[in-house]
Order: structure tokens, then C-alpha cells, then sequence
């Protein structure tokens, strides 16, 4: 059996239930996976299965974790293990996972195959998975409190994320949906600690926090001088002085990230994920990504593919 029918075979083995009282997303009858996502609304309780972890974003609204904890304002992103409780006016998503929904060597997380402690490709999988565990008792320390460009771009992987676990258009939804749960993770995993109230961010800060979001997109350096109103030369000197590269270096750096993270845990094509990760056409993508990891992304896959496509 190829290791594809064996992922497949796996997704329907793996049952995830999710308890929200509320307007909720209904999924195809037969759809089970180690990756939900349940779009609530109004006064609600959510509240994860004890066998599974748990994500919220809260779009809009006020939400209270746990009995007695600490009432939260939209927009958030924290990890959650206990129920929480939505308030009027809200609007969010819980999305449930398992860790083979990052990499399906996690499967029995903890614990971990032999010799994976070694592996630098796992490792980075490993800081994905652990920058979204609950810490029991904990939760009211690990909210993270989204800008409004932060907001919408989390707002645009949930959407994503919810209609292709919806809809199942073709063969590739199951890659497509852990695709955006990956970027998700990736943006909590690079995201900076969180000034101190009353702490102004520098403006290389603020471009930094800017590329994270947009590195989808197709922009450029005059684009940015127009968006941060400086020029060019200025704009770089700033960012440079702070972050030791080039605002373009940097954005390269991050383009890269996701596209290693998406091809080593999804059998998306090397096309796909290169428009995902904002390179735009292929050739682009293959320069940049053979400049900087001394391989071609063909190589940097067979090595390192934990859904094997080959």
C-alpha cells in the first residue's frame, strides 16, 4: 500500500467530535480527520473533546475560558484544553487536531519514533506543534492579541480552512486544509513576544509584522515605501540597522519557511505552493529557494516529505 492511501486510509480511521452549541459548520457525514474546525456564533459553550487540542479565534465579540477565568476580547488566538464561553456578538472558529495533522510521525505524540529526536526537518515540526499546546492552568498567559492586519489574515485561513473541510472539492483537500492549518501555526510559531502596554513598536517592527501577513502577495519595495509613507533608502536603512538584512532578504526568509513547511507535510505541487507562499511563478521560486538551501525544491522533498508523493 502506497504511503498516500495509507494517509487517506488514516483520516478515516481518526474520529474527532467537537460540542458547540451554537450555528456551527455541518461537515459531510462521513468526514473524519485528525483536523476540524467549527465556526460558532452568538452565546454559546465551546468545548474540545478531552482527546484532542484545541485552537480558538475569536473574530469578534468576548469570550470568558473556563468557569471562572479571565474574559478575553476579539480579536484573539489562544490554545485551549478547557471549555470556554462565548459571549452575544461573537463570531469564531475552534479548530481540533491531533498532532499527525502536522506530521504523521507524531501520531503518538509524546512519544516520538526512534532517532526523530535527530532529525532537523522534524524538529521545526516539533516548535509548530509546541507553540499551539495548551499548558493546563495556563491559558489566561497565552492568548495573543491580534492587530487588525494580523486579524484578517487569520480570518482568511479559517475561512479557507472551513470551506475546503466543507466542500472536498477534489483528491487534495485533505493537503489543502492541513496547508492553511500549517500557515497558522507558522504565524504563531514566528510572531514575536508582545510589546508591553504602552511600548511603540519601531517602524522596522511594523514592516516586519506587515511581511508576515502579506507574504502571500506580490508586492514590492516602492509598494511598502507608499504603504509605511518613507522612501526606499530610508525605509531600508531603518530595517536594516534593526534586523541585520534587507526587508526583501527577510520576506525571502519567510517565503521559504512556509514553503518548506508545506512541502514536507503536504503533497501539494511544487507549483501550488509556490504561488502560496508568494514567489509567484516557479522559476522564481526555484532560484530563491536553491540560493538559499543549496538544493533544488525537488531534492529538499525527497529528503524530507513526510507524506510521501514519489
Amino acid at each position: 500500500m502506497t504511503m498516500k492511501q495509507d494517509f487517506f486510509d488514516n483520516m478515516q480511521k481518526t474520529d474527532i467530535a467537537v460540542t458547540c452549541n451554537a450555528s456551527i459548520t455541518q461537515f459531510h457525514p462521513n468526514y473524519v480527520a485528525p483536523l476540524g474546525v467549527r465556526r460558532f456564533s452568538g452565546n454559546c459553550r465551546i468545548e474540545p473533546c478531552t482527546d484532542v487540542n484545541g485552537l480558538l479565534y475569536l473574530h469578534e465579540g468576548t469570550v470568558r475560558i473556563g468557569d471562572s477565568g479571565p474574559h478575553i476580547v476579539a480579536p484573539f488566538l489562544i490554545p485551549i484544553d478547557r471549555a470556554a464561553h462565548a459571549e452575544e456578538k461573537t463570531e469564531g472558529w475552534l479548530a481540533v487536531y491531533r498532532p499527525e495533522a502536522i506530521n504523521q510521525s507524531f501520531a503518538n505524540w509524546p512519544d516520538l519514533p526512534a532517532g526523530i529526536e535527530n532529525d532537523p526537518y522534524a524538529k521545526r515540526d516539533r516548535e509548530l506543534l509546541e507553540s499551539v499546546l495548551p499548558v493546563p492552568g495556563q491559558d489566561e498567559n497565552r492568548y495573543l492579541i491580534l492587530t487588525p492586519e494580523e486579524d484578517q489574515f487569520i480570518l482568511r485561513l479559517f475561512s479557507n480552512l472551513t470551506d475546503l473541510l466543507e466542500n472536498q472539492e477534489d483528491i487534495y483537500w485533505p493537503c489543502r486544509s492541513r496547508a492553511f492549518f500549517l500557515e497558522i501555526l507558522l504565524f504563531l510559531w514566528q510572531r514575536p513576544n508582545q510589546p508591553a502596554l504602552g511600548v511603540q513598536r519601531s517602524k522596522a517592527q511594523r514592516i516586519h509584522e506587515w511581511l508576515r501577513v502579506h507574504y502571500p502577495e506580490r508586492f514590492s519595495l516602492a509598494d511598502l515605501s507608499r504603504q509605511f509613507s518613507s522612501n526606499r533608502t530610508t525605509l531600508q536603512e531603518g530595517f536594516r540597522r534593526e534586523y541585520g538584512s534587507s526587508i526583501m532578504e527577510v520576506l525571502g526568509q519567510i517565503r521559504v519557511e512556509a514553503a518548506t513547511a508545506l512541502m514536507r507535510n503536504t503533497e501539494l505541487s511544487l507549483s501550488e505552493i509556490s504561488l502560496r507562499s508568494g514567489f509567484g511563478d516557479y522559476s522564481n521560486f526555484y532560484r530563491e529557494f536553491r540560493r538559499r538551501k543549496s538544493m533544488t525544491p525537488q531534492q529538499y522533498r525527497k529528503r524530507v516529505a513526510t507524506v510521501r508523493i514519489y
